[in-house]
Parts: C-alpha cells; structure tokens; sequence
C-alpha cells in the first residue's frame, strides 16, 4: 500500500490530497487507506466511506473484492454497481480531480472508486488525449457496442422466428436455407451456441496467457468450423455470436452484467 501511495503522490503533489490510514479485519489487520481531495471530494461522502469501512467486521481481507460490497448501496437490487476500480494510477489521480474518493487495499493493485456513475465504463484516459469531436464519435460507438452485446442474439432469433417480414427477402431466403438444414429451433440453437462462447471465454481467462490463446484458436476454428459443418448450429448464428462477442469485449468492464443480460 505504501507503494500505491507513493505512485499516486509522484503525479498528484497538491497539498490537498489526504490520506486517511486504517486497519480492517479482525485476523489479517489489512492496512486500507482512503484517497480524497480536499475542496474537492464531497465531506458527506468522505464521511459515509469512513462509516461504512469501519463498520466492517470481517475476519480477512484479502482483495478489494472483499470490501467493494460493503461500500455499494443496494448491492442485491442493483445490477450495475457504483463502485469502480482501476489499477493505473494514471486513471486514479483523475478521478480523484473530479472529486471521487478512491480506496486502497493492502496486498491488491485495485483500487476502488467511489462513487461510479453508469456512463463513465464507457469513458478511457484516452479520451482526455483526443479531439472532442473524436470522442463523441467514439463515446457513440462503445454505447452501441453495448446495445450489441447485450440485445444482437435476442432481435435476431425475434426477427427470424417470429417477423421475418422485417428482413430483406434476399437475405431471408439465405436465412431460411441455412436454418433447413439444422435439427434444433433457433432459440435452442442460441441457447448452445452461447454456452460455448461462455465457456471459452473462462477458459482463455482461467488459462495462462500462452496456452489461452489456443483456446480461441480451437473455439474459433476448430468448434466453431466443425459446428456449422455437422449441421449443429447454422453459419449465420455463427456470424451474430462474433459479433456480440465482439462488441462485449469492448467493454471489458461490465462484461459481468452484459452475460446476464444477454
């Protein structure tokens, strides 16, 4: 932790920033500090984080992921939290300018911020670098990436079952030619499809980064290839899972709540 203080003091020598030390965690004594500015950050929520990590009365802390659900409000009601984090110090100092109030744990290179508005996962550092113009042409795109993921499978399988008079005839023939010749309705055809995108998707995770790469290289080539080949799922839906898988790796950060709401 005295490391991170020291990354964020090297970019951030203003004498409002403070540093508030504790410990947390009955066993462990994890060493958590809080990161505000001083005529920046609002005092009410200073002093509601200070509350809500004191009352915290864990045996261990670990990781960030230990204390991020004692700092969300509804944690079980909302789907997308308000609590962000980030580990480049770089992204920190500027939250901290727009008067966010960040928490560093001991032992982990993720630093929580507070409070996390919905539309700033589709913001990156980069933006501050760019052209406004630029921006908004990208801020644009990454909403769109995020309709995509979450709806693309969804109006497809909508669209062709039940009012394919919204597709052109042309490509609603291919569409139809393609789908005779698979044994499953479409929606169970998303359904595995899907699954299998899940699947790989951990694995490339779980998996150390020389080996995950061969995952998306058997999914992709092998699986995916072999699939449409033994008639198990169609072309076309293989067409729209790259897409959606696509546009979710855009962004990276709500990737938890854009599975489930696909």
């Amino acid at each position: 932790i005295r490391t991170n203080i020291s990354l964020i003091r090297r970019r951030m020598k203003s004498p409002a920033l403070r540093f508030e030390m504790m410990q947390i965690g009955v066993q462990s004594s994890t060493d958590v500090c809080i990161v505000y500015m001083v005529g920046k950050a609002n005092t009410k929520i200073v002093s509601k984080i200070r509350k809500k990590l004191s009352d915290i009365k864990l045996d261990t802390i670990i990781s960030s992921g230990y204390i991020k659900p004692f700092l969300e409000d509804n944690v079980d009601e909302n789907l997308f939290s308000n609590i962000g984090h980030t580990e480049r110090p770089d992204v920190l100092c500027t939250k901290l300018n727009e008067g966010k109030v960040c928490v560093l744990i001991d032992g982990t290179p993720f630093a929580l911020i507070c409070p996390t508005l919905f539309s700033e996962n589709f913001k990156t550092i980069d933006d501050y670098c760019s052209k406004n113009y630029f921006v908004t042409y990208l801020r644009w795109i990454r909403y769109f990436a995020f309709i995509l993921a979450v709806a693309f499978p969804g109006i497809y399988v909508a669209t062709a079952s039940h009012h394919p008079e919204m597709i052109n005839v042309n490509l609603l023939l291919n569409l139809y030619a393609s789908e005779q010749a698979t044994p499953y309705p479409l929606f169970f055809e998303i359904l595995i499809i899907m699954a299998l995108l899940e699947l790989m998707r951990e694995a490339s995770i779980r998996l150390p980064s020389a080996v995950g790469s061969a995952i998306s290289i058997v999914g992709g080539l092998v699986i995916g290839d072999a699939a449409v080949k033994s008639g198990i799922i169609s072309a076309p839906l293989l067409i729209i899972v790259g897409l959606t898988a696509t546009a979710s790796f855009i962004i990276p950060q709500l990737n938890q709540q854009t599975s489930i709401l696909r």
